[in-house]
């Protein structure tokens, strides 16, 4: 997995922005990755981006038709942060939210089996609420 965090500037009318880009390449189109530990990573990567940002920019996620493997980010995103907050996960929910706003995100059956796989290994991972 590659996972590259570089800094680009724009100018936009005089205005210098900083914009991150991390870019995963291994995720093949239509399909879902060998394991959801890179994803898991992938996402950390991205909450660690924001946290340490100076200034606050909207996150732009998108792959080639910008609604498979975007979708599978986003509602790992989603589902990563319900779990941290509450301790449970609405798969279904997330999802169809998704695809009120964008059709077709998570554009196949595996794409959503992995995002069900990915998030019971992150949750799997959380510490049990006795040990915090």
């Amino acid at each position: 997995m590659l996972i590259s965090l570089s800094p680009v500037l724009e100018k936009l009318q005089g205005e210098c922005r900083q914009v991150k880009h991390i870019f995963f390449p291994s995720w093949p189109d239509q399909q879902t990755p060998e394991s959801a530990k890179p994803l898991l990573h992938l996402v950390s990567k991205v909450e660690e981006t924001l946290k340490a940002a100076t200034t606050k920019g909207p996150i732009i996620v998108h792959c080639s038709a910008g609604i498979g493997r975007t979708g599978c980010f986003i509602a790992t995103r989603i589902g990563c942060q319900q779990l941290k907050d509450t301790g449970e996960v609405d798969i279904l929910g997330i999802v169809c939210r998704l695809r009120i706003d964008r059709g077709g995100m998570i554009q196949t059956s595996e794409q959503y089996q992995f995002l069900h796989h990915t998030l019971a290994l992150f949750v799997s991972q959380l510490p049990e609420v006795g040990d915090q």
